[in-house]
Parts: C-alpha cells; sequence; structure tokens
C-alpha cells in the first residue's frame, strides 16, 4: 500500500527506487515516503519528486509524523484505487454500448441495404441528397451515387405534368413537417412509373428541423 524508503542504500539509492516504481505500471500507483538525512538538500528533494515520490520525512523520524504521513498516502490511495476502479468500470460500459451501437448501427445498414423502398435524407435548405440506398437504382433505374452527385437528379426525373405535385408536397411539407403524394417518374428506358413519396422534416433533440427524409 505505502513504499517507506531510505534515501541512502548500498546497491540501489531511494531515488532510482522510485524511479523503478513509479515507471512500473503494476507499481506506478503506489505512493512512496523517502526518509532523508538532516543533510538533504533541496536539490535531492525535487530529484525525489521528479522520480515519483509522494512525500519526504527527515531523520531523526518523529514516530507521530511517520504514522501521520502514512496514513494521509494510504487516504490518497484508497480515493486513486477507487477512482481507478470506476474509470475501469466506465470504459467497460462505454466499450460495450459502443460495441452494441457498432451491431445495431451493421444490421439496420444490411436492413436497409436489402430494402424494396427507397429511403432517402436529404439537407433542410438545398435539398441536397445525403444518403439514398440501393433501391434506388431498381425503381429509377439511376445509380443512388447520382442522385448524390446531382442534386437535381431526382427532379429531373419526375415527369413533367407532375411538377406540380412535388411543388405542393413541399408546402405541406413547410406547414406540417410531413407530407405524402404520388407522382411518376420517367426512367432512362422510357418506362413511367408510379412513386408514392412519404417525406418529413427530421428534428433533432432539441426540437429544431435539421433535415428531410
Amino acid at each position: 500500500d505505502v513504499v517507506l524508503s531510505d534515501v541512502q542504500m548500498p546497491d540501489m539509492d531511494g531515488i532510482e527506487l522510485c524511479r523503478r516504481i513509479h515507471n512500473n505500471e503494476n507499481t506506478a500507483h503506489i505512493p512512496i515516503i523517502l526518509i532523508t538525512s538532516h543533510k538533504s538538500t533541496p536539490q535531492m528533494r525535487s530529484q525525489g519528486l521528479e522520480a515519483g515520490a509522494s512525500d519526504f520525512i527527515s531523520k531523526p523520524i518523529d514516530n507521530v509524523e511517520l504514522t501521520a504521513k502514512i496514513k494521509a498516502m494510504l487516504r490518497i490511495k484508497h480515493a486513486e484505487d477507487t477512482l481507478r476502479e470506476n474509470n475501469a468500470q466506465l470504459e467497460e460500459i462505454v466499450a460495450r454500448r459502443t460495441r452494441q451501437l457498432t451491431d445495431s448501427t451493421e444490421r439496420f445498414q444490411t436492413l436497409l441495404q436489402s430494402l424494396n423502398d427507397i429511403v432517402w435524407t436529404a439537407t433542410l435548405d438545398k435539398g441536397e441528397m445525403i444518403y439514398i440506398n440501393p433501391a434506388a437504382a431498381k425503381i429509377y433505374g439511376i445509380p443512388p451515387s447520382d442522385f448524390l452527385t446531382n442534386p437535381k437528379r431526382w427532379r429531373e426525373a419526375i415527369h413533367p405534368e407532375d411538377c406540380w405535385r412535388i411543388e405542393e408536397r413541399t408546402a405541406k411539407l413547410r406547414v406540417h413537417g410531413h407530407a405524402e403524394v404520388e407522382y411518376r417518374i420517367l426512367r432512362p428506358d422510357g418506362t413511367v412509373r408510379w412513386i408514392h413519396d412519404r417525406s418529413s422534416v427530421v428534428f433533432d433533440r432539441q426540437g429544431t428541423p435539421v433535415r428531410l427524409g
């Protein structure tokens, strides 16, 4: 729990002992009290502190002072041990939650990739596509990457006679935060498909609108 060591020793001085204890991850947390002679210099004390000593006591030793210092070191060590244990538990909780979140995200991504319906998100201000799943290729006949690189691509696919329906949807979104609309699209091969579009404004935890989806 506490190391009590003389500074002057035959094979290794107390400062080197401090350094080795402090540099070992298994013992670095142990407080060290160095015993110095009455002739110890400020430089020696400075070296001891840099090496990892927690405190000093000078000869001749006062048993009351020594007992008080040891009790103080033990209280500090107990508090630090408790803190380390709590940190270790917290790190394990964070690691476990991170693994759970990663697994959940992977399952969600797998689900999105396998859906036959289009799932998308876009910026609120410019309507630029942030994400669109692979189902877009099956329905629109257009690679999903085209929607990401060209913000107007999905509008360009809308049948000219149904553009007004999109304007109506946009107006409903502004008022209600959600809207449903049906419109036709023109695929690159010339075929026409009907789209049932459900759109909503997505809000953050503070209730601020952040994107469309």
